[in-house]
């Protein structure tokens, strides 16, 4: 079978291509034909192209036709060697198949190990590079905590440093070097907070002691302004009943001051009655000079000593002074002489 494929591959190769135009010809139009008219408006230069196109076209007319009769005998030939080949190459799969199969199986297993330990690695080293990034973050994340907090966070960095840094495995000196300057700034960290909560804390305890002190003060002005209001309630109590005393001491003293203004009144009548009568006649004395004293005799010293009595008893009463003064000085009570000495 090989053999007789070979014999006739081998006279295909040998059989001449020959078609019924040959190159001689066609150079011989390419020469006649080599100018193009540009204008085609003229019958001339448009006969020219027409001729042209009617020589060429029935050639390769002719060309395609020998094409086709020449190639079919290699199409036969072709589907022949397809045909064959294809039969082989299905032979030789039955046999390849089971042991590409396998070796494909294999070689997937393997990638796919591959692949699978090279995630592992990767995964490996990010978590480690993970953990050293959130050692490097605990500064930033803290910048707002308390010093409490802050202190927890180096007890967990010291915790992973000093315990061991088996953890960092290849990456140790790196991740031992991470947490010796975090702790380093959290530690700063730490004390500039604490600096801060105790100040506040000074702040808010001078604060409490001033809201307390100012609100004794307040309390104390309260209890003071009320005590003055107690005061000063008591005073005016006081000052009502001593003005409603005084009032009743008052109308007492008025009471009295109109009986001896009535008593003095119906004195002075009765000394004005007196002094109407006649009085007797003296018996006659012998006449001496009397001697300098406030009394001019002695038959109405009582008289004027009672007068001056009543005078001084009654002072506080203008009236009743003005009025016993008037009838002194009027000669309207009998035995008293005003001489306009005191």
């Amino acid at each position: 079978m090989e053999e007789t494929d070979s014999k006739d591959q081998d006279q295909q190769q040998t059989q001449v291509v020959s078609y019924n135009v040959t190159m001689a010809e066609i150079a011989v139009l390419a020469e006649k034909f080599k100018d193009v008219p540009e204008d085609l408006s003229e019958k001339k230069n448009y006969a020219i192209v027409k001729g042209a196109i009617s020589a060429i076209k029935p050639l390769r007319g002719k060309v395609e036709k020998r094409r086709k009769e020449l190639k079919a005998d290699a199409l036969a030939w072709g589907k022949k060697v397809d045909g064959e080949a294809k039969k082989i190459t299905t032979s030789l799969l039955e046999i390849e198949a089971p042991h590409a199969k396998a070796k494909k199986d294999y070689d997937t297993r393997i990638e796919v190990e591959k692949r699978e330990k090279a995630l592992a690695e990767e995964k490996r080293v990010d978590g480690i590079a993970e953990k050293i990034a959130g050692i490097k973050a605990l500064v930033e994340s803290n910048i707002s905590s308390t010093s409490s907090i802050i202190q927890e966070a180096i007890d967990r960095v010291a915790e992973d440093h000093t315990l061991s840094l088996e953890w960092a495995q290849e990456f140790e000196d790196k991740a031992d070097l991470a947490c010796i300057e975090v702790t380093a700034k959290l530690v700063e960290l730490r004390d500039m907070k604490l600096q801060q909560e105790n100040a506040e804390a000074e702040r808010v305890k001078a604060e409490k002691e001033r809201e307390e002190a100012d609100e004794a003060a307040r309390v104390k002005r309260e209890t003071e302004v009320e005590e003055e209001r107690a005061k000063l309630a008591k005073e005016r109590e006081a000052m009502a009943k001593e003005k409603k005393e005084a009032a009743k001491e008052q109308a007492k003293k008025d009471e009295e001051t109109e009986a001896e203004r009535a008593k003095l009144a119906a004195e002075v009548e009765a000394l004005k009655k007196e002094k109407e009568e006649p009085a007797p006649e003296p018996e006659p004395v012998q006449e001496k000079k009397p001697a300098k004293s406030s009394k001019k005799t002695a038959g109405y010293s009582d008289d004027y000593k009672a007068a001056g009595n009543s005078l001084l008893k009654f002072a506080d009463g203008k009236a009743k002074a003005k009025a016993l003064l008037d009838a002194i000085i009027n000669g309207d009570i009998p035995n008293i002489t005003f001489t306009g000495e005191v």
